[in-house]
């Protein structure tokens, strides 16, 4: 993965077979506490997605490789875990599926735009945002 940061924005490259969600974590070490994804755009194979009910999540895996359509979410320092992260993916079909992002790796390129701050938000035990 390769990042570069100026004026609040962040944007980062990950390569084929990059663990994505690795790559994050070591995002959250660089730069400003507070990251803010904006878009991203590439592809994934090997996604987990959870559907979160009652405490825990309900796990989908999509083996094949599959269109980033749309991610949202933050990283922050002092947080756990340090990452929430939502995707929506197509499938080769036009399938579309959506959910928490809990596994994925990168299938041939992906790049992330981020909004990144000052603030040093903290999660509190329901895993909200302490404001």
């Amino acid at each position: 993965m390769k990042f570069v940061e100026k004026d609040g924005v962040m944007v980062a490259r990950f390569d084929d077979g990059e663990n994505f969600i690795a790559g994050l974590k070591d995002l959250i070490e660089t730069g400003e506490p507070l990251k803010i994804i904006l878009s991203g755009l590439g592809m994934f194979r090997g996604v987990k997605l959870g559907y979160f009910e009652k405490g825990k999540y309900i796990e989908h895996l999509i083996p094949e490789p599959v269109e980033v359509l749309a991610l949202s979410g933050s990283l922050m320092k002092n947080a756990e875990p340090p990452y929430h992260i939502h995707a929506v993916v197509g499938l080769k079909s036009g399938e579309v599926k959506g959910g928490h992002l809990l596994e994925a790796e990168v299938w041939n390129t992906l790049e992330i735009f981020f909004l990144t701050s000052l603030l040093d938000l903290k999660r509190n035990e329901k895993k909200h945002i302490d404001i």
